[in-house]
């Protein structure tokens, strides 16, 4: 009877890790991806500051879109890293942060943290059209609005112990950011 049990479990168990979505692979295949190549669609929102930002055009400027909200832990975690590249880029890039939580309670979260981007607090109809799925997600626009770059919020990278080495992860990010100004 014990060597039943063991065996459905062991079954059970097989079953369920092969029925279960490859969360990496998922992301892989997000619709977002897609555009690597291409103008995101085009979209009128406005911004915090009350003025109207398209995501297909850039004016002439590389972008940063950042995909982010505001219970989402990795999120937060990278705005000091994105705010550093900010100060680093400010005037050559346009940095957007894009949102679908209302502009009250962003506004509210502004207030105990700082991210010093243009803000956009969109409906989910748009991030749902493009596909985004995971969060963070940062898209990378060349100064003809193509979007040349998906990733999954600033890379990160480990060392032999398993650490995180967010600076590397800043490092390659940035190696991303300055190929969009060639």
């Amino acid at each position: 009877m014990k060597t039943s049990i063991l065996y459905l479990l062991l079954f059970i168990s097989y079953f369920i890790s092969f029925s279960q979505p490859n969360v990496e692979q998922l992301m892989k295949s997000e619709k977002v991806r897609s555009y690597i190549g291409k103008k995101l669609p085009s979209m009128n929102q406005f911004t915090l500051e009350g003025e109207i930002y398209n995501a297909a055009k850039s004016n002439g400027k590389p972008t940063l879109i950042n995909f982010w909200f505001i219970h989402c832990k990795p999120c937060v975690d990278e705005m000091p890293y994105l705010n550093k590249l900010k100060e680093k880029y400010d005037g050559r890039m346009n940095f957007i942060s894009m949102t679908f939580d209302n502009e009250i309670n962003l506004r509210e979260f502004l207030k105990t943290h700082k991210f010093n981007f243009t803000h956009v607090s969109t409906d989910t109809n748009y991030i749902n059209e493009i596909g985004v799925r995971f969060f963070p997600k940062n898209v990378l626009l060349d100064k003809n609005g193509i979007v040349k770059v998906v990733t999954e919020g600033i890379p990160d990278f480990k060392d032999a112990h398993g650490n995180t080495l967010i600076n590397l992860g800043i490092e390659r990010f940035e190696t991303y950011l300055n190929e969009l100004f060639d």
